[in-house]
């Protein structure tokens, strides 16, 4: 028995019952809902992509894509549409086959360009809490959550969700500046999929979502301030928001075009922050 394989089987023994029930939840096919099998879905393509990329070996990846085919086929069963997630998946197993066949790593090669823009975007991002009455159009609220669906999250998982609170049930958030932005946009996060060992991932993943979002609105000339929200209150208020009660809510982003012009804030030196070890 390998090390790795050893210290998986001390990892599960010394499971407590709740996070034993929660591994069972996200294997058994029986028990999950549509949205757990799209996640577990995703979750499997990402690491049978993550084998393609190295060198072969026997039998590396089979009992893997053995279940991540059986996921499939459940989600052909229960007759729901094809979507990104699907199409993604039948893209890596294909790669994974011509890996198996060939023997040898499946890497798409690509080139990353310099956007020199991106450090203007960067130092004129400001947390905005004055807007004007002007209205932000339904086609720029999508642009910005289809950057924030666009950054990295643990193993791929994408469990985020943006809820876009009507102005007559902002009253439940009892937040005065979230009360009087134009637009507010909550981030929740599905977190059944996440391992007892990923405790601190979501919000992580929240971040790095809430991140692209903000940049995304600074670079359509749209004024923003992300608020942390998770507390117990609001997770109480789901149902009101329509919510799903398995999601937990991390931060609310306001949103509109800004009536002020914030004074740059004091930001650390460099080398005061770097530490080499």
């Amino acid at each position: 028995m390998t090390d790795k394989k050893r210290s998986i089987i001390d990892l599960l023994q010394r499971m407590s019952p709740f996070h034993r029930k929660k591994v069972s939840l996200i294997n058994d096919l029986s028990k999950m809902d549509n949205a757990l099998l799209v996640e577990r879905i995703r979750h499997m393509t990402h690491h049978l992509d993550l084998i393609i990329k190295f060198e072969w070996r026997e039998n590396k990846g089979q009992d893997l894509r053995e279940r991540l085919e059986s996921f499939l086929q459940e989600y052909t069963t229960r007759g729901l549409p094809k979507d990104a997630t699907i199409e993604w998946s039948n893209v890596i197993l294909k790669k994974y086959y011509l890996w198996y066949s060939q023997k040898k790593p499946q890497i798409s090669k690509s080139i990353i360009s310099r956007h020199e823009d991106f450090w203007r975007l960067i130092l004129q991002r400001r947390s905005i809490r004055k807007w004007t009455s002007k209205e932000i159009t339904p086609d720029l609220i999508d642009k910005m959550i289809m950057a924030a669906t666009w950054a990295p999250s643990s193993c791929n998982r994408q469990a985020w969700k943006f809820t876009i609170v009507s102005k007559d049930k902002r009253h439940i958030l009892q937040h005065r500046v979230l009360e009087a932005a134009p637009v507010v946009i909550l981030i929740s996060v599905d977190e059944r999929p996440y391992f007892f060992h990923e405790k601190h991932a979501p919000a992580l993943d929240v971040g790095f979502a809430a991140q692209n979002l903000l940049l995304a609105a600074t670079s359509l000339g749209i004024g923003s301030c992300p608020v942390y929200f998770a507390y117990p209150y609001i997770q109480r208020a789901k149902k009101l928001l329509g919510i799903e009660s398995y999601r937990k809510i991390y931060l609310a982003v306001a949103l509109g075009y800004s009536a002020e012009n914030p004074d740059r804030p004091a930001r650390p030196y460099t080398d005061t922050v770097i530490h080499k070890a």
